[in-house]
């Protein structure tokens, strides 16, 4: 497992496979890089790095809370180490955020965004309901399986689930020896609490994709995505859940690898040449 040594101690762990344009994937809240794997197809047309977020997996543990920019800041450092100066950033969920947030804050790192489950942030996102955060965020009362099955269980789409309830509770049981610390968890969680685009501006090419049975980011917020990001759009998976390209890689690999190659840093290089 390759680390990734940034400025005041921070390590990042990562994954770097793959040739061609490079695509930097930003996992979700409390998800470590697996959360990736059904994208790594991928990595036959691209350059695929994924990594950990601070407070998970290989990566450093700084006490939080975390913020927005600090996520973004680990991203570029990472980048920056790997010796790439312009890459397409993908992002899930608090991924999603930590992208918005890398090219809102260095556009020019930023090729293209590929926002997927995600949000505007404050005050502008549609939260979820109080009966699903309530469900998926830690208690230590709760048996730890239990919890994160309940969790998975919701994070899916409904017919998803029906058909891979016995798998799925096997990847649960498999995923207890890494879960996040609760303290980890809420660190990341703050960093998504406080983004927003209040007073900035972006435009980028952008690709939008949301499940419209998603319950943990609202698939209303995709819209409101296409809305800040001028020439964006936003596509909604039918039958897809807050894990939709997990459920559906296929489709979501082709949709995302038509758009990276539409977004190509190469051909839009030689045309200014």
């Amino acid at each position: 497992m390759p680390l990734a040594r940034l400025p005041f101690g921070h390590r990042i762990a990562y994954d770097d496979c793959g040739t061609g344009e490079p695509v930097l994937f930003i996992a979700g809240l409390g998800r470590d890089r697996r959360m990736w794997d059904a994208q790594a197809p991928l990595a036959e047309r691209f350059r695929m790095i994924s990594f950990d977020n601070r407070g998970v997996g290989g990566s450093s543990r700084p006490a939080g809370p975390y913020s927005a920019a600090q996520l973004a800041a680990d991203a570029a450092g990472l980048l920056s180490e790997l010796g790439i100066a312009r890459a397409h950033v993908v992002g899930a969920s608090l991924g999603g955020l930590i992208a918005q947030e890398l090219a809102l804050s260095d556009p020019a790192r930023v090729a293209s965004l590929s926002l997927l489950c995600t949000h505007p942030g404050v005050p502008l996102a549609v939260p979820m309901s109080r009966e699903v955060l309530a469900a998926i965020v830690p208690d230590a009362a709760c048996d730890p399986y239990e919890r994160l099955l309940g969790a998975m269980r919701l994070a899916f789409g409904s017919a998803y689930w029906a058909v891979n309830a016995a798998d799925l509770a096997g990847a649960a049981r498999a995923r207890l020896p890494s879960l996040p610390s609760p303290e980890a968890w809420w660190a990341q969680a703050a960093a998504g609490a406080s983004f927003s685009w209040a007073g900035r501006s972006l435009r980028v090419p952008a690709l939008i994709l949301t499940g419209d049975e998603d319950r943990i980011v609202p698939p209303l917020n995709s819209g409101l995505l296409a809305e800040l990001i001028e020439g964006s759009a936003a596509h909604i998976i039918p039958g897809g859940g807050h894990y939709f390209f997990a459920e559906q890689p296929e489709l979501v690999n082709r949709l995302l690898g038509e758009f990276l190659e539409s977004a190509s840093i190469e051909r839009k290089e030689e045309a200014y040449a």
